[in-house]
């Protein structure tokens, strides 16, 4: 057989076998229901275009080209909290024979300014305050635990004459505390701007268009630009799905994608943000408020290797550009032994069996982490020495104590409790409804417990 009859022979073979290949993948597809997608990118618009918009009966998260949960879309910062958000548990009771309600504040409770705070705040800073601004993802947001044992009212607790606005966006990363803090925070003039960063926010600056601003690096600095797609109409007017497309070679790509694609992301979020950190760093000196990063890692039954790997590079990052961080790993290991080697994660499995909690800090978590802040801004000078303490709290319902760790102090009962609650008028209600509306039992002889 010549050479170009052992070509052909081949090139043929090859063929038949794409095209058988072809054929199963198509039918593998069509028997999942989904979308073949060569990355998780392609998947988002894919579904999107297809599932979701305009109006889809398959999924309520979407309406008219209008989210329906927590977030919403801005034009130029991409995915930020929904304004005026709440979701609060509220419970009927009687108080002195009183109609009024229990609201138990949750997580994702938001101002009419986008912030997850009970409270407003005016542009002008009051003088005799010091004004702190968060930024982060769901552990600044304090997910899972209710408002007010997060983060942001537990250093309040911490820090006498504060004010904490909280510009978290739970689900986003480090894209989303950059253009918050550019395009938002810095009309508060915050004394005190911290950036709490989890290993995983670096990757979580690329993916799916539709929730990302458009950051790009010009000569060294951060360009925030115009999105791909402004709106979620923009989007679906104007994505229009491929003519042509091998199912076969996408998933490959899909496989391939899946093995490496968190690495590279990672990889490419550590090199961003060193330029973010750089712009940050500078913009907060010509305002004169002190920047300080912390560096947060998983409970440990929740990270991976590469995970592991960049926590230690943040770590080194922050450090060589000499800003002020908190250690959060070396930070929670100092306390273990007055704790008893407790966890300071949700990580058991929930008490009505609903399945594992998704690793964020339990109240406690948060409080100690608050105090590790407030003890960072004390050693920088930028407040005044306060007590220390020891934090005691078994279910969301109930008091946080706040135990001084100064012996004296303890023996002279100087124990404060912090309600996760507060109890308001009978009227007070949801703008988005009630998670929880029920009754508990009358009270009368409890009543001061309550208030």
């Amino acid at each position: 057989m010549t050479f170009y009859k052992k070509l052909f022979v081949m090139l043929m073979t090859l063929f038949i076998a794409f095209i058988l290949f072809e054929g199963y993948f198509r039918y593998y597809y069509g028997m999942l229901g989904t979308h073949v997608a060569a990355d998780s990118d392609e998947l988002c618009l894919k579904q999107m275009k297809l599932d979701n918009l305009p109006s889809s009966t398959k999924n309520r998260n979407f309406v008219n080209f209008t989210r329906m949960g927590y977030w919403e879309d801005d034009s130029v910062e991409g995915i930020l909290p929904r304004l005026n958000y709440t979701k609060d548990a509220i419970f009927d009771i009687s108080v002195n024979g009183e109609n009024k309600r229990l609201v138990l504040y949750a997580s994702t409770h938001h101002n009419s300014q986008r912030l997850n705070n009970i409270e407003e705040f005016s542009l002008q800073k009051p003088k005799d305050k010091i004004r702190i601004a968060l930024f982060g993802d769901s552990f600044t947001c304090g997910d899972e635990a209710p408002l007010r044992f997060g983060m942001t009212y537990l250093m309040k607790e911490l820090i006498p004459n504060s004010e904490v606005l909280n510009f978290c966006v739970s689900g986003r990363g480090i894209e989303a505390m950059y253009v918050r803090y550019v395009l938002e925070a810095k009309k508060y003039n915050p004394d005190v701007v911290i950036f709490n960063v989890l290993t995983d926010d670096l990757q979580r600056a690329f993916g799916c268009p539709l929730l990302l601003p458009n950051l790009t690096i010009v000569n060294g600095r951060v360009v925030i630009g115009q999105r791909q797609y402004p709106t979620l109409r923009d989007f679906y007017e104007k994505y229009t799905l491929p003519h042509y497309e091998s199912y076969f070679l996408k998933h490959i790509r899909w496989v391939y994608n899946q093995q490496t694609e968190y690495a590279r992301n990672m990889k490419k979020g550590l090199t961003l943000f060193s330029t973010l950190l750089d712009d940050v760093k500078e913009q907060t000196q010509q305002q004169n408020s002190t920047f300080i990063v912390t560096i947060i890692g998983w409970a440990p039954s929740f990270d991976n290797d590469i995970a592991t790997k960049y926590y230690d590079k943040l770590i080194q990052l922050v450090h060589v550009k000499n800003i002020t961080y908190l250690d959060s790993l070396h930070y929670f290991k100092t306390k273990e032994v007055a704790y008893r080697n407790q966890s300071f994660y949700y990580i058991q499995i929930g008490e009505h069996g609903e399945g594992e909690h998704l690793g964020h800090w339990s109240p406690v978590g948060n409080a100690l982490y608050a105090q590790g802040i407030k003890n960072i801004l004390e050693e920088l000078k930028i407040i005044n020495r306060t007590n220390n303490y020891y934090f005691s709290n078994f279910d969301n319902m109930q008091f946080m104590y706040f135990i001084p760790e100064d012996l004296n102090q303890q023996l002279q009962g100087s124990v404060r409790a912090v309600l996760p609650f507060d109890i308001l008028d009978e009227n007070y209600t949801n703008k988005f409804g009630p998670l929880v509306h029920g009754s508990i039992r009358p009270v009368s002889d409890t009543a001061r417990e309550l208030t």
